[in-house]
C-alpha cells in the first residue's frame, strides 16, 4: 500500500512539473512572439516620398550677341579649323566695324556668327532628384550645330572638326549633356542646376545655303517622370 501511494505522489509531482513547464513555454512563447511583434511594428520606417516639382528659375535666355546684334540672322561658322578652336575665338567675339567694345558671337564685320543661351532649373522639392535632358528641333538648317558650354564664353573642349561635343541639330529628341559629358545631374532639394549651349552654322568651306527660322525646344524631367519644357528660337 505504501508503494503505491508513493508512486501516486510521483505522478502527481510529476504531471504538476510538466504542466508548469508547459504553461512556462507558452508564456515565453506568447512573450517572445509579442515582443517580435511589437519590434517590428515599432521600427516600421514611415514617411512620404518627396516628389520633385521642377521649373526654369528664369526663362532660358539669349546670353550673346548682345544689343543690336541679337536679332541678326547667322551666317556661316566654323568650329575647328587650322588646328585652331574657331568656335571659341567666335564666342569669345571682336570688336565689330565702328564698334567699342568687344561683342561676344559677333565678327569683326559685324555678322552673328554664334547664339548663346543659358538654362537655369530649379529642384523644388524636400529632397534631392536626379535629371536629365533632352533637345529636340523644328525646322533646322541643314549646318545647324550646337555644343555644351562649361559657362557662358566657354566652349573650350572642341579639340577637332569632329569633336564628340559638336552635335547636330535634329528633329529627333537627342540626349542634352553638358561640358564634361554629364547626362544626369543631381540637384539638391530647392537647389539650382545652370547651363549653357552655343549654337551656330557650320562652315562647310564650300557654297551652302541655310535659311529660315529654327526653334530648339529643351526639356528636363526627373527620375519620377515630371519635367520642363522650353523653347528657344533662333
Amino acid at each position: 500500500m505504501g508503494d503505491k501511494s508513493n508512486n501516486n505522489d510521483s505522478k502527481k509531482i510529476t504531471f504538476v512539473v510538466v504542466a508548469i513547464l508547459v504553461l512556462m513555454l507558452t508564456t515565453t512563447g506568447g512573450t517572445y512572439a509579442f515582443l517580435a511583434l511589437s519590434a517590428t511594428a515599432t521600427n516600421n520606417i514611415t514617411g512620404t516620398v518627396a516628389s520633385a516639382s521642377l521649373t526654369f528659375s528664369a526663362a532660358p535666355s539669349l546670353v550673346a550677341p548682345t544689343g543690336t546684334y541679337a536679332n541678326l540672322p547667322l551666317v556661316p561658322q566654323y568650329a575647328y579649323y587650322n588646328s585652331k578652336n574657331v568656335l571659341q575665338l567666335a564666342v569669345t567675339g571682336v570688336n565689330p566695324a565702328g564698334g567699342s567694345a568687344v561683342v561676344p558671337c559677333v565678327d569683326a564685320n559685324g555678322n552673328a556668327v554664334c547664339r548663346v543661351y543659358t538654362f537655369t532649373i530649379k529642384n523644388n522639392s524636400t529632397a534631392a532628384v536626379s535629371v536629365s535632358g533632352t533637345i529636340s528641333f523644328t525646322n533646322p538648317t541643314t549646318n545647324l550645330k550646337w555644343a555644351p558650354m562649361s559657362s557662358a564664353n566657354s566652349v573650350a573642349d572642341i579639340t577637332s572638326a569632329t569633336d564628340t561635343d559638336i552635335h547636330t541639330a535634329s528633329t529627333t529628341a537627342a540626349t542634352f549633356t553638358d561640358a564634361a559629358a554629364n547626362t544626369t545631374w543631381s540637384i539638391a532639394a530647392n537647389d539650382t542646376k545652370q547651363f549653357w549651349a552655343v549654337f551656330w552654322i557650320n562652315e562647310t568651306g564650300s557654297s551652302q545655303n541655310d535659311s529660315g527660322t529654327w526653334y530648339a525646344t529643351i526639356t528636363f524631367t526627373d527620375s519620377n517622370g515630371k519635367g520642363v519644357t522650353s523653347t528657344i528660337t533662333g
